[in-house]
């Protein structure tokens, strides 16, 4: 299906600010993935494993600092991108020490170190 050019010669999809597929994602939801993917950078430049900082991530994502909240998004009533602006360094600190107990003894130490001088603020976001 052939799209509509308008005078300038953009399609109707670009005009509205969608990519040719039609997908469109609000500018505070780009916001929100930039700031995850700031945190795994910052977090992989620590020498933390890829895969830790994803768990890590998620983790932070889904609980918070409390593992008993099973479903945030439930309890806010809101889509993800309020998820992402309600966590705190703490909520950081927090999922980074619960995951680490899975690593290795070396990975572990090094994974904690990085959450203490996250805490202490040695290291920031």
């Amino acid at each position: 299906m052939l799209r509509e050019q308008t005078r300038d010669g953009r399609s109707d999809s670009a005009r509205d600010g969608r990519s040719g597929s039609g997908c469109h994602r609000p500018a505070s939801t780009r916001r929100h993935d930039g700031r995850i993917q700031r945190l795994s950078s910052a977090l992989t430049r620590r020498k933390l494993p890829i895969a830790f900082v994803r768990h890590v991530v998620s983790s932070m994502l889904v609980h918070g600092h409390n593992p008993l909240v099973l479903d945030p998004a439930e309890d806010l009533g809101e889509d993800r991108s309020t998820i992402v602006a309600t966590r705190t360094g703490y909520d950081v600190y927090a999922a980074i020490c619960r995951e680490a107990r899975r690593l290795p003894l070396y990975q572990r130490e090094q994974a904690e170190q990085t959450a203490y001088s996250l805490l202490t603020r040695e290291f920031s976001l």
